[in-house]
């Protein structure tokens, strides 16, 4: 019964810390310019179960910044938060200019 009290916990803990980053980052966009838009996302994991978190998307003009919650479980760290740059078609038109 303590286990998954302290797995509920872990995962309330982990929602929290990635709510506050959100926040932050959020903050400092906005102030920068840029527009937020705060999404959920759900994740399953072994020990936590099936749940939703917050996920953030920013943007200016046509440049995208998609922060992306990942996994609370990986080895050596307490989370994993993905950064990606958008639009990843920026790379695929890359690849089809001429060599010279």
């Amino acid at each position: 019964m303590s286990t998954s009290i302290n797995t509920e916990e872990i995962k309330n803990q982990w929602i929290d810390q990635i709510s506050h980053l959100i926040a932050d980052i959020q903050r400092w966009a906005q102030t920068l310019g840029w527009s937020t838009r705060q999404i959920e996302k759900k994740l399953e994991e072994i020990e936590q179960g099936t749940y939703s978190v917050p996920a953030l998307m920013t943007q200016k003009k046509t440049v995208k910044i998609l922060l992306e919650p990942i996994a609370r479980q990986a080895p050596g760290v307490d989370g994993v938060v993905d950064l990606y740059l958008l639009p990843e078609h920026l790379c695929t038109f890359l690849s089809f200019l001429p060599i010279r």
